[in-house]
């Protein structure tokens, strides 16, 4: 016998999602008071008391055990509470009832709580759930949509179905798919504006380049496949992905025109403003139009890529996709410091060494297939020692233009043998400044070496003689991480956000003015009120704070000028 009482769930996302009670009632003497708690329970539901219909429907459970419709009564009073757990056990249990016009009722509710399980993982504000909610929010609908799936199943099944139940879970299934894509799509959006924001140029890049790989790699997999609906389908998934990359290209030329504008407020004599008229202008201007190029012309070739997948024709668009990689790499190169491109050269050549050394070991050659992959790195790299002189003599001037540390301020007198405060601001300075040049120098002396190693290994992988090219490629690991040990460190592995805090730590006075200083024991003062030892801290560091600054602008000046003069040597890209 079916009720009239519901409970709605999840209308957020399905019209008419309801949680219907059933009649529990068998024959009289199987269980007499079977049947009058269920007509108790179901009376108390339909006045709202969810308490009291619970309590009536585990009575009528305790005297007719292991009866699927009273299950179902028993999930519906659960779920009306918002107990979901249990209402789900209950659920299942009637799903799996013979009856299949129970069992669809029951997978209906089943789909009805996983549809509130996704709003609730989700929050009033589902556009703006962080990822780990999002995926919870996604499996939780992925569940839905398979009971709802079952529902269809289920009511082709039963004679008789109720018709508008089994409509209602078709009309959900529609409901959910439609929200899915466009949150999904919203998600995506939503990510991709963050990733503008967050990242800066150097990191923008790698992004793009990383996902162009990715996405000729999925192309090189679809090219040899036979047509089919689902190879078209594939193809078409990479060509929107495509697309969607080409649109960074405009925030990448954005990120450029920033960081040029950096520079040339250094060249203009600071302040951030325009550069005066001069041959550093000159070639800052001519800089910025050479990576705008640059960028626009990967850009043409991602949307070239997207219009031969749109045609599907995927093996055709391998070329502009690998022109839009190596267009990157020109932006990159140009732009990435000494210090980055070593840590970077590092961390390529440890993964081509990784990749090379299955390849190596196996006997057949032609077995390692990613190969080709390899070689290009491999090939990246020696492009890198190719540019590595030049770098390092950037780097070189950088240190040089570095301001010698100021003297350390004279100790202010404490009582005892206290520990004294470990690496002091001049000091660290004059580190970092020794170890930028021995970096830099180092560089200058193993780059010929490094450049003959990596351009061997490229040539070996190339001839897919992974076992001749290993070697090569550790020698040339080694002496990328030979540079890389000599680099200025940060001390106690503190920088960013924690070194500042720790810095205003330092910057801020011991008490507020109102309250007396507590001069050191044995009654002497020191030379200058504890307060004002404060400010000509907070001044040195301001200074110092404004002489990095400098540096970097004049970092990003020159080498965005020594663009130029590398530029018509096409192997140096």
């Amino acid at each position: 016998m079916r009720r009239a009482t519901t409970w709605t769930a999840g209308a957020w996302l399905c019209a008419a999602v309801w949680l219907l009670p059933a009649a529990a009632a068998r024959a009289q003497d199987a269980a007499p008071d079977a049947p009058a708690k269920v007509r108790e329970g179901v009376a108390r539901f339909a006045q709202g008391d969810f308490d009291g219909a619970g309590k009536a429907f585990a009575e009528a459970d305790a005297a007719l055990p292991n009866e699927p419709r009273i299950a179902f009564d028993r999930g519906c009073a659960h779920a009306a509470k918002g107990e979901t757990d249990p209402a789900l056990e209950l659920f299942r249990t009637a799903a799996r009832a013979h009856d299949p016009e129970l069992a669809l009722r029951a997978t209906f509710n089943l789909g009805a709580l996983a549809a509130a399980k996704a709003r609730a993982a989700l929050g009033e504000h589902p556009e703006e759930a962080p990822a780990e909610k999002r995926t919870a929010a996604l499996d939780a609908i992925a569940n839905a949509v398979g009971h709802y799936r079952d529902c269809l199943r289920l009511g082709g099944e039963a004679e008789g179905a109720d018709g508008a139940l089994v409509a209602d879970a078709r009309h959900n299934l529609e409901l959910l798919r439609l929200w899915t894509k466009h949150m999904s799509a919203l998600w995506a959006e939503r990510d991709r504006q963050k990733r503008r924001e967050e990242l800066d140029l150097l990191a923008f890049l790698e992004m793009l380049r990383a996902r162009q790989v990715e996405l000729r790699g999925a192309t090189r997999a679809a090219a040899p496949a036979a047509d089919s609906p689902k190879r078209r389908e594939a193809v078409g998934v990479i060509e929107k992905a495509e697309r969607e990359l080409a649109e960074e290209i405009d925030p990448l030329k954005q990120k450029v025109e920033q960081a040029l504008t950096g520079a040339a407020g250094a060249a203009g004599g600071g302040g951030g403003g325009p550069a005066g008229p001069g041959p550093d202008a000159e070639k800052l201007e001519q800089a910025k139009q050479l990576l705008l190029g640059w960028a626009d012309e990967a850009g043409k070739a991602m949307l070239a890529a997207a219009e031969r997948l749109a045609a599907q024709s995927p093996g055709a668009a391998d070329a502009p996709q690998t022109l839009a990689i190596e267009r990157l790499d020109r932006l990159f190169l140009a732009v990435v410091p000494f210090p980055q491109l070593v840590q970077r050269g590092v961390e390529t050549q440890q993964g081509a060494v990784d990749r090379t050394a299955p390849a190596a070991a196996a006997k057949d050659p032609a077995l390692p297939v990613e190969l080709a992959d390899i070689r290009e790195d491999q090939d990246r790299l020696v492009r890198w020692s190719e540019a590595l002189p030049f770098k390092a003599k950037e780097g070189q001037k950088l240190a040089e233009s570095m301001p010698d540390p100021p003297p350390a301020p004279a100790p202010s007198p404490a009582p005892g043998p206290g520990p004294a405060p470990a690496g002091s601001d001049p000091e660290t300075m004059k580190k970092q400044k020794e170890a930028l040049q021995a970096a830099c120098a180092k560089a200058l002396e193993v780059a010929p070496q490094l450049r003959a190693d990596s351009l061997a290994a490229a040539e070996f992988l190339k001839a897919k003689q992974a076992a001749a090219a290993l070697p090569k490629e550790e020698s040339a690991l080694a002496l990328w991480k030979a540079i890389a040990d000599l680099l200025p460190k940060q001390e106690d592995g503190k920088d960013g956000k924690e070194g500042k805090e720790a810095q205003q730590e330092k910057e801020q006075p011991p008490g507020s003015e109102k309250q007396p200083e507590k001069p050191p024991e044995g009654g002497q003062q020191p030379p200058k009120p504890p307060r004002d030892a404060s400010k000509e801290q907070a001044e040195a560091l301001l200074r110092k704070a404004q002489e990095r600054e400098r540096q970097h602008q004049e970092q990003e000046k020159q080498l965005q000028a020594a663009i130029l003069q590398a530029q018509p040597v096409e192997k140096d890209w």
